[in-house]
């Protein structure tokens, strides 16, 4: 916990996005719906809120948690290709430094190397399944456990590490008209404004944590 605070403060703020307003007087969360910003502390109680207290009928589990901790992943990434983090290498210095002394990597893996190198990951080609269960239990010392199909998880993780081949998309090939205004020299409207309008990052729903989770936007979860 105290290393995801120190990488969380050097990424901070964190823009996430919630289904619902929440609270849990036991993680410290608090949030309303929609999109906000979150400091480290905040942060925190995002990825460790596991229950509502103030609404018992928006029941939380530990899967709904852990789907939040794959949505903070997305959010992170996102946020580093949007404020251009990831060509700033004092920036990426600090966050590394962070990063590897609270994670273990390999001897000799260069982490600045490999995040300048993840184009496609901040391009949205990352996705975060969770392993099917079968339902909800105690176990003989009391403890709340989940219950799996072993074929069932075996048979899900054959499915992620040898997807299908994906079907290759025909190139479109531009027509006369096309090519003749493409080599058309536009006129600068007189009204354009020369300051980019802010624009409010495209989200996509989960309200559950069934299913693969996305990158490439931020995820709005329970």
């Amino acid at each position: 916990m105290a290393g995801f605070y120190e990488v969380a403060q050097a990424v901070a703020p964190i823009t996430v996005c919630v289904l619902a307003a929440t609270q849990d007087t036991y993680s410290g969360a608090n949030f309303t719906a929609g999109l906000q910003q979150l400091d480290a502390q905040q942060a925190m109680a995002y990825v460790r809120q596991r229950r509502d207290t103030s609404n018992p009928d928006y029941a939380f589990s530990d899967l709904d948690r852990e789907r939040r901790q794959q949505a903070f992943i997305v959010d992170v990434i996102h946020q580093l290709k949007q404020f251009g983090t990831l060509t700033n290498i004092p920036k990426m210095e600090t966050i590394v430094n962070d990063v590897s002394s609270n994670i273990v990597v390999d001897s000799g893996f260069n982490l600045i190397e490999m995040l300048q190198q993840a184009t496609a990951v901040t391009n949205g080609n990352i996705s975060f399944s969770t392993l099917p269960i079968t339902g909800f239990a105690t176990a003989p010392n009391g403890e709340s456990i989940n219950t799996v199909d072993v074929p069932q998880v075996q048979a899900t993780v054959q499915a992620l590490l040898a997807p299908p081949p994906a079907t290759p998309t025909p190139a479109s090939h531009p027509s006369a008209t096309a090519t003749a205004s493409a080599s058309t020299t536009a006129t600068p409207s007189p009204t354009a404004s020369a300051t980019p309008t802010p624009t409010t990052p495209a989200t996509t729903t989960y309200s559950d944590w069934t299913g693969a989770l996305q990158g490439g936007s931020i995820p709005c979860v329970k």
